[in-house]
């Protein structure tokens, strides 16, 4: 089986790495040792969104449009995280990455998008601090990246979508004090967006910017 024209077993190797580095620089800040669960999710999250990114990057083919996904990602968890100090430095990163593919043309490796992924994903697990709300908002901000990988066409309409439930659930359940009020906004909005993006599949006809490949 293969995602484009990379193996499975090399990005789920370096996504596993990464989650490894994420835990280990936020396993203090956030308690980890406490919320195990959230050390396990931040593993599998990486490892599927390394597993996309060789598809996303097929799929939104012009250059800046793939870091410009994890931006959105760094929004979302800027929304719901209660220690933002970090932001500020991981936001550089994702805009270096954005003006260097402008200026050469083209998009980076998928490891190197995975990379700076991985920064985005630990400002959110280091700036939770070990609520868990907040740690379900920031491991399910990378959703819209999981979401246009694994849809066959209009990639950037689903990007759309994607992105509008990561940033409603940040602002709502992700906020809250307890774990249940961003459990239950993330299986209302992962559903919903699901079918939205089921539903934009089968509107005829596609812009050429809607990633129909």
């Amino acid at each position: 089986m293969k995602i484009g024209h990379v193996g499975l077993t090399l990005p789920m190797a370096f996504g596993a790495v990464a989650g490894c580095v994420v835990v280990w620089r936020s396993w203090d800040a956030s308690s980890l040792s406490q919320h195990r669960w959230a050390a396990i999710g931040t593993l599998l999250v990486m490892i599927a969104v390394t597993l996309a990114l060789p598809r996303l990057t097929k799929r939104l083919r012009a250059p800046g449009h793939v870091p410009a996904l994890i931006g959105v990602v760094q929004f979302a968890i800027y929304c719901c995280v209660p220690e933002t100090g970090q932001i500020g430095e991981t936001v550089v990163v994702v805009i270096m990455v954005i003006a260097i593919e402008l200026a050469v043309g083209r998009s980076l490796p998928w490891w190197l998008h995975s990379t700076a992924a991985a920064i985005v994903l630990w400002s959110g697990m280091f700036g939770a601090t070990g609520r868990p709300s907040a740690l379900i908002g920031a491991l399910f901000a990378s959703w819209p990246i999981v979401l246009v990988a694994v849809m066959p066409r209009r990639s950037y309409v689903i990007a759309a979508i994607g992105s509008i439930a990561v940033i409603a659930v940040a602002r709502t359940g992700a906020l809250q004090p307890t774990a249940s009020p961003a459990v239950v906004a993330v299986a209302i909005a992962a559903p919903i967006s699901v079918l939205l993006a089921a539903v934009a599949l089968r509107v005829r006809g596609s812009h050429p910017l809607d990633g129909a490949t």
